[in-house]
């Protein structure tokens, strides 16, 4: 159980936040979870708007996050040749078509 509360920890924060906002999501909408988490329907609704505020503030710090990091290029250096055919020339006049 501590190896998967500290790998849990060492998650990027817009990850944590995200992934408490989809818990507090499903609190809202599953309500009553096997007699221990109880909320009445004011706390639904406050586990709702918390989970959608947590959900759209990890979804913003992951974007800001992406923008601000340089982007990354592939350290490979495969060459790549393109294979496919070309189409035939069709420079002669004729369509293909038969009279």
């Amino acid at each position: 159980m501590a190896e998967i509360i500290s790998h849990l920890l060492d998650q990027p924060l817009a990850n944590l936040v995200a992934s408490g906002g989809l818990v507090f999501l499903f609190i809202a909408a599953v309500g009553k979870i096997s007699g221990k988490i109880e909320p009445d329907t004011v706390g639904r609704i406050i586990c709702g708007v918390f989970g959608l505020v947590l959900l759209g503030c990890g979804l913003v710090f992951h974007v800001s996050l992406d923008s601000q990091s340089p982007p990354t290029t592939p350290s490979s250096s495969i060459q790549w040749k393109d294979t496919r055919q070309t189409p035939p020339d069709n420079s002669q006049g004729r369509s293909g078509i038969a009279p």
